[in-house]
């Protein structure tokens, strides 16, 4: 796998890589993921959160809906944020223009505004 691939790419419809695996990091570190077993639950700041930033998340179905489960990295090991909320986060960061992607290729690139924005809503230094 090449290196743009390792840093920053798509896994389904959500965001992998290097840059998958710090968000979710992130979201926990900052209490807006609360990491279980089956996946990752929204917490309360989590929701006022990706409210602030228009991030529109289905409604919870049940006890047993899990809005953001734990996606296994292929390059790093660790978990990355799959589901609902995944697509959500890609879809917010495509529209928002922190993230291109690269023709013909699942990597993506973190544009110059996208690296400030994600260290300043995230704490992420993509």
């Amino acid at each position: 796998m090449n290196n743009s691939i390792r840093l920053a790419r798509t896994c389904y419809r959500h965001l992998a890589g290097r840059l998958g695996v710090e968000l979710a990091e992130a979201l926990v570190a900052r209490g807006l993921l609360d990491a279980q077993s089956e996946g990752f639950a929204l917490t309360a700041a989590g929701a006022r959160a990706f409210a602030e930033l228009g991030l529109c998340l289905p409604p919870a179905r049940g006890r047993r809906t899990i809005l953001a489960r734990r996606c296994l990295d292929c390059t790093e090991r660790r978990p990355h944020v799959g589901g609902a909320l995944g697509a959500a986060l890609a879809r917010h960061c495509f529209e928002q223009g922190w993230l291109v992607r690269v023709e013909d290729s699942r990597a993506l690139r973190v544009t110059p505004h996208g690296r400030e924005e994600l260290r300043r809503v995230f704490g992420v230094g993509a």
